[in-house]
């Protein structure tokens, strides 16, 4: 009997340690969170707040990402679409020419206002090329001569888009360089008459003098 009584106050104290030990771990830690819960409260309000900053920051990375790629993406795009670099006209196979319209290259040859020029073609006569409508713009500097800034000497440019007058230029000495830029899309011949300067006061055919030229000739795609 008394085993028996022993071993159910030991079972009891058993079952009590069991049931108390998270009893009292309970109410300890209720204690705790009761006593310390505004702490707790911030902490946590800190906690979220820290989290949403996060996902903002990470929401915010991706969107510039997003935007670093699409202007990368544009700007190789906008590399791409350049458009091809000009090319010299002298280059081009003459299709007629008449007189002595001089082509030059290697110079550098000075104008009046000491600007050089790598090529350039002298007046004489005229020049066709063939252009078979595959240009859009012609551009070039028709300017004096330095030694001849002082001439009275007149020299003009006539340029022809398929037989039609597009432009027409006249230049003396003392005048400024004159910038070209002529449209001639779908032009598909091109002809450019540049009769040698000659005084307006006498016969022009009396003279035989080169005053000014054309400078830098180019065709643009």
């Amino acid at each position: 009997m008394v085993d028996d009584k022993r071993k159910k106050t030991k079972w009891y104290i058993t079952v009590l340690k069991i049931l108390v030990v998270p009893i009292f771990v309970g109410l300890f830690v209720g204690f705790v969170v009761n006593y310390y819960k505004d702490d707790i409260s911030v902490l946590l309000d800190d906690f979220l707040k820290t989290n949403k900053t996060d996902d903002k920051n990470n929401d915010s990375s991706s969107v510039d990402d997003e935007i670093n790629k699409s202007e990368t993406n544009s700007s190789n795009g906008n590399l791409s679409s350049e458009a091809p670099e000009p090319i010299q006209l002298y280059l081009l196979e003459t299709w007629q020419d008449f007189g002595d319209l001089g082509i030059c290259e290697g110079g550098p040859i000075k104008d009046n206002l000491d600007n050089e020029y790598i090529t350039w073609f002298e007046p004489g006569g005229e020049i066709i090329y063939r252009l078979n409508g595959e240009y859009k713009t012609f551009t070039g500097t028709f300017t004096i001569r330095k030694e001849y800034n002082s001439s009275t000497y007149v020299t003009n440019l006539l340029i022809y888009g398929d037989d039609v007058l597009i432009d027409s230029k006249m230049i003396t000495g003392g005048d400024e360089p004159i910038n070209i830029s002529v449209d001639i899309s779908g032009v598909k011949y091109l002809k450019i008459q540049m009769p040698r300067g000659c005084n307006p006061l006498v016969w022009c055919n009396t003279e035989n003098t080169k005053s000014a030229f054309l400078a830098e000739a180019l065709l643009y795609k």
